[in-house]
């Protein structure tokens, strides 16, 4: 078993450095960073599963958001619970990140381990502008199956109303 000496003194790696920098937003960190480790730096997640770019993004740091997605980090990155980075953000309410994810590519209609979207996370928690950023994305083919969806329920419930009338 190891000392707690040993631990409190040991010299943080890379991956410790890169989280703690994410959290706090610290883009000098990333900047100064050998070109060939930023890939590196990008596939990290902890144990949680999340990666620089969630913590970066969750924490409202936009610009370090930018500097990621320049680099190539995935904007529908998700941790071990199926989580995306953009529902940590419409947790959050950080619609200027919103705005950069969606750009990026994210998909506001994954769903996590809960079947859960983005645009559900907005809702519980009273985002509106989020949830109207998120619904400008939506495919109007989705939204065309969820009113046929809506028609056709209405259609059998006012049939079955006659029948038993």
């Amino acid at each position: 078993m190891r000392k707690y000496s040993d631990y409190i003194n040991q010299e943080p790696t890379l991956e410790d450095k890169a989280f703690i920098a994410a959290r706090k937003g610290d883009e000098n960190f990333f900047t100064t960073l050998p070109a060939t480790t930023r890939q590196e730096v990008l596939a990290l997640v902890n144990s949680r599963g999340y990666s620089v770019l969630m913590l970066a993004a969750y924490h409202g740091h936009t610009d370090l958001v930018k500097t990621f997605l320049s680099w190539g980090a995935n904007p529908n990155d998700t941790d071990f619970g199926g989580n995306s980075v953009l529902m940590g953000v419409c947790f959050k309410g950080h619609t200027n990140i919103i705005s950069l994810l969606l750009s990026a590519g994210a998909n506001p209609e994954l769903k996590n381990e809960k079947g859960q979207t983005a645009i559900l996370f907005a809702q519980m928690f009273g985002r509106q502008e989020a949830l109207i950023l998120l619904q400008s994305q939506i495919p109007a083919t989705s939204l065309g199956k969820f009113k046929a969806w809506m028609s056709f329920l209405k259609l059998n419930y006012n049939n079955e109303r006659k029948n038993h009338v």
